[in-house]
Formats: C-alpha cells, sequence, structure tokens
C-alpha cells in the first residue's frame, strides 16, 4: 500500500507541476483555441492520474553502452549493495572464531532496504503507512458513495420518469436528424429537478424538468444533449471523476477539472450553434437564460449528481458560455495536433518516476530526509547531522588509550517528524584504562543552576548492570551496559523500533518498546 501511494503521489505531484505550465502557456495563448486544447489534454491528464501503477513490460529494456543511468537510490539501499558481500565473510570468520554472534550490520541493512517495500516500519513510515491507508479509504468512500448517488438518480428516473408528448417527440426527432446522430436516445421528463441533464453510458437518456414546456427552449436542449453523447462526454465525466476520487487531496486537480467541463460546454454549444445564423444562436442564448430562471426559481433544488451532464451553470459561466455563442468567429476550430506538445510535456514530467526514479525518491526524501551511515572507526565522535535528544555524554570523546574498539556504527536520519537515530560502540578495555572509564561515567551529570541530576546505575532492567542517562524518555535511550571481560557496550536509540535494532537485541532493556512514560528518566530533564 506505502509503495502504490508513493507512486499516487509522484504522480500527483508532476501532474500539477504540469497544469500549472499549462495554465501559463494558455495566458499567451489565442483565447479562441483554449477550449479546444484544455479538452484535449484534459482526457490524456485524466488517464495518467488514474494510471499511476508500474506497468511490467512484455518485453526489456536496453540501453546502449554509455547511455546506463544509475536510479537513484536510499541511503541504506546504498549500503546494504556495499555490505552485502562483507556480512557473508564476517559469519564465516566469526564461526571459525568460535566469538559471540549478533546480527552484522550488512544484515540490519539487508532488513532496512525490504522494509521500504514492505509493511516493517519505523515512526515515520509508520505515519507513511497511516496515510496510505486514510487516502484509500477516502477514495473507496468517494467512489462507492457518488456510484450509489447514480444508481439512486436512475432508480427514481425509472420509478418516475415520464414520457414526452407526440409533439416533443417529433422536435426530438427532427433535432437527432439535423445532427445525423444514429444512436437513439430515451427522453424522458422527471418532476423535482430544475435544470435538464443527459445521463448514461451504454444506455443514454436526456432529462427535462417537468416546467420546461416551450418548444424552441426544447429544441435547443435537445441539440444540446445529443451534442454531448455524440462526443461521449458522458464517458470523458466518468473519467475525470474517478481520477478525482483518487487525488481528492489536490486541489490542483479539482480546480483544472472545473476548467474541463466549462471548456467542454462552450465546445458542446459551438457544435449545437454551428452553421446557424445569428438570430437562432440569440434564440440558444436565451433558452440557456431560461432554463437559469426556472433553476433560480426552484429554491428546493437539490445538490448535482456529479455523473451528470447539467445544462445549468453558476453566473460567471453562463455569461462566458453567451459570450462565446454569440462571437463571430465561434466557430473557428484547432486541429487536435495543435495539443501535441502539451501532451508530450505531461508523459515526460509524469514517466519520470516509471523511467528514472527521482519522482519516487522525492517524495520519499520528503518523509524520510536524508541519512547519514558509517562504520568507519575513523569516523567516530564527529556525528554528522546529528539533532538527537542527548548530548552523547554516555560516548567517549575518543577511544582511549587502553581501548580497542570491536564494533562501531553511526546512522542518523531526519525524517518528516522525529528524526530516527542509532549509535552503537562497544569497546575492550585493559585493566586501568577499564577502571579509568568507570569512573569517568561514573561522574555524568547534567548540571543546571548548579544542581542537575546523575546517571543511574541500574541492574533490573537490563541483562547487564548499565549506566543509564536517558530511558525511555520521548522513545530515547542512552546507556552504556557493563559486559564481561572488562568490554562496555555504549548505546543510543531514538525511534528505532525492535526489527531495526543493528546490534544483538540482548543488548536491548527487558522491556524495550512497551515501557509506559511514567517510567521514563532523562538527566536531560529538568523539573
Amino acid at each position: 500500500m506505502k509503495i502504490l501511494f508513493l507512486n499516487m503521489l509522484s504522480v500527483s505531484f508532476f501532474t500539477t507541476v504540469f497544469i500549472g505550465v499549462f495554465c501559463l502557456v494558455c495566458r499567451v495563448v489565442n483565447r479562441r483555441w483554449i477550449s479546444a486544447l484544455t479538452w484535449t489534454v484534459g482526457i490524456f491528464v485524466g488517464l495518467r492520474l488514474l494510471f499511476f501503477l508500474p506497468v511490467p513490460l512484455p518485453y526489456t529494456i536496453t540501453f546502449p553502452e554509455g547511455m546506463q543511468m544509475e536510479l537513484p537510490k536510499t541511503l541504506l539501499e546504498q549500503r546494504r549493495e556495499e555490505y552485502l558481500e562483507e556480512k557473508e565473510r564476517e559469519k564465516l570468520e566469526a564461526q571459525e572464531d568460535g566469538q559471540r554472534q549478533g546480527e552484522s550490520a550488512g544484515a540490519w541493512l539487508t532488513r532496512q532496504a525490504k522494509a521500504l517495500t514492505e509493511e516493517s516500519t519505523g515512526f515515520s513510515a509508520d505515519i507513511l503507512s497511516a496515510a496510505a491507508w486514510i487516502w484509500f479509504a477516502v477514495c473507496f468512500f468517494l467512489i462507492v458513495y457518488r456510484f450509489a448517488g447514480y444508481f439512486r438518480l436512475r432508480f427514481l428516473i425509472s420509478r418516475r420518469g415520464k414520457p414526452l408528448t407526440e409533439a416533443e417527440n417529433g422536435i426530438y426527432r427532427r433535432c437527432v436528424n439535423e445532427l445525423r446522430y444514429g444512436i437513439n436516445i430515451r427522453v424522458k421528463r422527471l418532476e423535482g429537478i430544475s435544470s435538464p441533464f443527459g445521463i448514461g453510458y451504454f444506455s443514454q437518456m436526456i432529462i427535462v424538468p417537468e416546467g420546461l414546456t416551450d418548444a424552441a427552449a426544447l429544441e435547443d436542449v435537445f441539440r444540446h444533449e445529443i451534442v454531448h453523447a455524440r462526443r461521449f462526454d458522458n464517458w470523458y465525466r466518468l473519467l475525470l471523476l474517478l481520477a478525482q476520487s483518487v487525488h481528492w487531496f489536490n486541489p490542483v486537480v479539482a480546480l483544472f477539472f472545473g476548467k474541463i467541463e466549462r471548456a467542454r460546454e462552450y465546445l458542446c454549444d459551438r457544435a449545437a450553434t454551428e452553421q446557424r445564423s445569428p438570430e437562432d444562436r440569440k434564440a440558444y442564448c436565451e433558452s440557456i437564460l431560461a432554463v437559469m430562471e426556472m433553476t433560480g426559481a426552484n429554491k428546493a433544488r437539490k445538490r448535482q449528481n456529479p455523473f451528470i451532464n447539467s445544462w445549468s451553470g453558476d453566473r460567471e459561466g453562463v455569461k462566458r458560455r453567451l459570450t462565446e455563442i454569440l462571437r463571430a468567429d465561434s466557430r473557428v476550430r484547432i486541429s487536435k495536433i495543435a495539443a501535441a506538445p502539451f501532451l508530450l510535456l505531461l508523459l515526460g514530467l509524469t514517466c519520470i518516476l516509471a523511467f528514472f526514479g527521482p519522482g519516487i525518491s522525492l517524495i520519499r526524501l520528503f518523509f524520510e530526509g536524508e541519512g547519514t551511515y558509517t562504520e568507519d572507526i575513523g569516523d567516530y565522535g564527529e556525528f554528522e547531522g546529528f539533532r538527537g535528544y542527548s548530548r552523547l555524554y554516555i560516548f567517549p570523546e575518543t577511544i582511549p588509550e587502553g581501548a580497542q574498539a570491536e564494533e562501531y556504527f553511526y546512522f542518523y536520519q531526519d525524517t518528516l517528524f522525529d528524526p530516527s537515530a542509532q549509535i552503537y560502540l562497544e569497546c575492550s578495555y585493559d585493566n586501568d584504562a577499564y577502571e579509568q572509564e568507570l569512573a569517568r561515567l561514573s561522574w555524568i551529570q547534567e548540571v543546571y543552576l548548579d544542581t542537575g541530576p546523575d546517571l543511574q546505575l541500574d541492574e533490573e532492567k537490563f541483562r547487564w548492570p548499565a549506566l543509564v542517562t536517558i530511558y525511555a524518555d520521548n522513545h530515547c535511550w542512552e546507556y552504556a551496559l557493563l559486559l564481561d571481560d572488562n568490554r562496555i557496550a555504549y548505546v543510543f536509540l531514538q525511534f528505532q523500533n525492535r526489527w531495526e535494532i543493528a546490534f544483538p537485541t540482548e543488548y536491548l532493556p527487558l522491556n524495550y518498546g512497551w515501557e509506559q512514560e511514567e517510567e521514563s528518566f532523562s538527566i536531560y530533564t529538568y523539573w
């Protein structure tokens, strides 16, 4: 679900960029071309918003020598490749030496990289999963709700719809013959509606309200709705409705689809009044105004079903329609090939995800941020980018003399919410160095206004005695475990789940992940 959600977000983002570019270009395009361009481009925008899933190809795409492009990888994916072979080698060496076996950094990195495509998550990934399920739930609800409204309207039409009179049927047949439309559309009257509309896909209908009886207005209504049917506008509207349900959170998509709806009405008006005299076009405008007057008189008008092509609209929309109808050049057409550059731009922007990868990487970066990982002991003490809830007093500033670093790694990632970190150092000491390090640890305290808490010696919540500076405070732990044979393991954890731990899990607190808030402790907290 997370990968599906990330793909959808990426396509939505790049499509939003395209819509912005297209709207800017429309400001310099001849106004009489904009409706046709918007209508054509809108089809491909709707299709691209719906088909955001990676489609497996039946063949393999290869690039010629010198044209290969390395896909962007996350930090953990990069490290996984680097340490995959080293993990196996470390296992064999440890088995031969009979040493203690814990999970190596390579194995941990492998699980972390796998977690990017599965359901194992850290804190920020939990938020990502929750967002994915919320998106899916709202999308599912909108689709079910809207289709339920559509079928309810069809049921009302079948139960309460009334046939036209013979004279009105004659007007309809004359319009069909003039427009040369071979598919017969059923026409019914329905009580309780204020505007005529077209509805249906395989079985199309034109529905007119009870109060619309004027012969001239009926003729204009029939011509308008027949043109809608001939242009397959109901199917077009269904495409946009499904795309808007999937991208319900994107206001740019909603605004652009409203622009497409207006463009479709303008184009339908042009086709309905094509090759007609100015007087006929004026009468067509009067029919629109009559419908608007009928709509305004009906105060109990219910919310418009999103599946139908309604004949009425808001005041500004109707004013623009009338202007387009009466314009002397309103019949000027534009070839659909003029939309080709915009379609190429749309494909270029939105296919970045499918072919080059940065789309999903940008979304992932937004949620997870950039990270740092090192297991080079030469980097110890730098803690690049660290902004955790600790000053890392438990860790020595440098590896002291008489100490040997057995294992070290530093992982830090600044996520959308709280940063996550995992720092681990295990050292073995000679006798003198061990005593000196114990003395240093025992004097750790955070002083504030000449007072402050000292670290605690905890022999109950760990398998080994532990010197603790943070315990379960705001999802953080910082402690030093006093192991056998003069060994000390230094640990700092921040928003790390148990399955994300890279060092041996027996070094964790006994109840790691289940502590209650009142059991927390931190020398960095003042009262």
